[in-house]
């Protein structure tokens, strides 16, 4: 589509240089072989000399330089073909460009696919769809993450300003993650962006990024404390931690109260 665009475009442009060349050889055997400048009706002209600004000042039909003969050779230019021609290419851009913006992305639902969460209904989506791949179990899991690491709040900065977003990304830990994805530290404040780092680095810790993964305490532990921290706390006897103990019982709620609307399971 876009190279018929370019070509449509360009068409025009094509056929005016093609007609002045046709036109000027036919007028003058001569020009075939010279150095030929095409200067338009306009006030700027190719060549600064003044013999040419007086020419172009006091006419305005299009003009070429015989480099042979050193003259100036006015040329004709059929321009109502010319025109018909703009404007049926004006015209068919015009109609490329409604059709292109006929084409729209579908809407999503509005209703929020869990209810008892205070986010909106689209912006749930949009996490459920692009950072989430439709799976409930990561999405569940993300936004019962997302109460605890920031109540919900995209804007949030914690930890001295070092964590960032919905559930709290802290870029100096992620930057080869957020370079994976080409974000910015400034893209955290986007939840759908933030979800989709968190996401990859739940995925990460379980060892199975592309698959679904089971939600344990020690997965919770290795996200919050990191996985040396988490390692030192189960070596020290600790299955769970305060975290992860917060985390479990939302996301098993949520993962209950998840359910698509009725339009979209029929689909």
């Amino acid at each position: 589509m876009k190279r018929k665009l370019y070509l449509l475009l360009l068409a025009p442009v094509f056929i005016f240089f093609s007609l002045t060349c046709m036109t000027a050889k036919a007028g003058d055997p001569h020009i075939a072989n010279s150095r030929v400048a095409v200067l338009e009706s306009f006030e700027t002209t190719i060549d600064p000399s003044p013999e040419w600004q007086d020419y172009n000042r006091v006419n305005t039909t299009p003009v070429i330089y015989d480099s042979v003969q050193d003259r100036i050779v006015p040329i004709t230019i059929p321009l109502k073909p010319l025109t018909k021609l703009l404007a049926f290419s004006r015209d068919s851009l015009s109609l490329l460009t409604e059709n292109l913006n006929a084409i729209e992305e579908p809407e999503l639902p509005h209703t929020p696919l869990l209810s008892s969460v205070p986010l909106d209904g689209e912006v749930q989506w949009q996490i459920y769809a692009q950072a989430c791949h439709e799976d409930p179990v990561r999405f569940c899991l993300v936004m019962a993450m997302a109460n605890s690491e920031s109540g919900y709040d995209p804007l949030k900065v914690g930890d001295n300003g070092d964590a960032i977003g919905l559930v709290q990304v802290q870029p100096k830990w992620h930057q080869s993650r957020l370079d994976k994805y080409g974000f910015t530290t400034d893209d955290l404040f986007d939840p759908v962006k933030c979800c989709i780092v968190s996401i990859d680095y739940l995925g990460e810790l379980a060892g199975c990024p592309d698959q679904e993964f089971e939600v344990t305490h020690a997965l919770l532990m290795r996200y919050n404390m990191g996985p040396s921290g988490a390692a030192k706390a189960m070596r020290n006897g600790h299955s769970s931690s305060y975290y992860s103990r917060e985390v479990m019982p939302l996301y098993e709620q949520y993962l209950t109260e998840f359910t698509l609307p009725t339009s979209e399971l029929a689909s």
